[in-house]
């Protein structure tokens, strides 16, 4: 708690550390053991009623009609007792028929498997839209498989929908290249003042909606050589076709300060974070706002999720 409030108010010691980590490997295994001990401890947490989880999120306002996007961890929520299919109905409850439901379920394809990530891919990458499984967790890879559910068939980042608006959200998404740009799904639901629900995650680094700023700003965001392309072979049923998109080089994850980024949003009050019971769970409840309050500080020159040494900056402003 201490190094995180630290690093709310240093943001250049997240991003020192980030960068130093990518150099030291000892650094990287001895994350990941303790990672894992930490989620073995999360998952034999004491039971609690799933009532405690229900009312809470009755509580958080989220009515009929809403688009709701939900990041989740199954692991912390195993304390309510509850199965992903009966957290999805709980979640399907609370926007109602009126409403819509929306999960990422975004794959992982070879090159992020290894641990690799050649910043000007040449490799034609296979996203099957009813088979290529979701790494976002057992809740989300259960949602997307649901008969009533809609995947994207954009590549990067993709969702998964059901409701009155689920076929609506992907409609634009073709004629874009970026997966948070003016015609992604991602957009379609901020236009729409969506709601963002992270169960059992923290907010500060699962915000993906935080990308839309970069993503709307395109050619407009500061930093030169921000984006690199993508090919991808798509098979949707009968369907294969071929597409090119654009995503964020993974040399800028180096310099991302999420600590601090969460830190603003809370303040602004764009975003909320509580434990219940142990159990993290955030919410955004206007996704829209939070993305004019983001992109509105890019364009004034702070970039907010993103420490960036000025030698990486265009020449010209924004």
């Amino acid at each position: 708690m201490i190094m995180k409030r630290i690093m709310e108010q240093i943001p250049q010691l997240e991003v020192w550390a980030r960068i130093v980590a990518g150099y030291m490997t000892g650094i990287k295994e001895i994350y990941k053991k303790n990672n894992v001990k930490k989620k073995k401890h999360i998952g034999n947490a004491p039971q609690v009623h799933k009532n405690v989880l229900i009312d809470y999120l009755k509580a958080l306002k989220i009515q009929k009609g809403d688009i709701l996007i939900v990041h989740s961890s199954l692991r912390p929520l195993k304390c309510f007792g509850m199965a992903p299919t009966e957290i999805i109905e709980e979640l399907l409850k609370l926007v109602g028929d009126e409403g819509t439901l929306v999960m990422p379920a975004f794959c992982k394809y070879n090159e992020h498997i290894k641990g690799k990530f050649a910043e000007e891919s040449v490799t034609e990458f296979v996203y099957n839209v009813q088979e290529s499984p979701a790494w976002t967790g057992v809740i989300s890879d259960t949602f997307w498989r649901r008969e009533d559910v809609i995947r994207s068939r954009y590549p990067d980042n993709p969702l998964a929908a059901t409701g009155s608006c689920a076929r609506e959200i992907f409609m634009q998404e073709a004629q874009g290249d970026l997966a948070h740009g003016r015609y992604s799904s991602w957009k379609f639901c901020s236009d729409k003042h969506a709601k963002v629900l992270f169960l059992g995650i923290p907010a500060f680094n699962s915000i993906t909606e935080i990308h839309l700023a970069e993503d709307l700003l395109d050619d407009r965001w500061p930093v030169k050589g921000w984006f690199k392309e993508c090919h991808y072979k798509i098979i949707d049923n009968e369907k294969v076709y071929n597409k090119t998109t654009r995503i964020r080089k993974q040399f800028w994850s180096r310099y991302l300060t999420e600590y601090r980024c969460s830190y603003e949003l809370r303040k602004q009050g764009l975003l909320k974070e509580e434990c219940v019971e142990t159990v993290p769970i955030s919410f955004i409840p206007d996704l829209k706002k939070l993305e004019e309050y983001v992109t509105q500080k890019a364009i004034d020159g702070d970039l907010l999720i993103f420490k960036i040494p000025r030698k990486y900056y265009k020449n010209e402003q924004i």
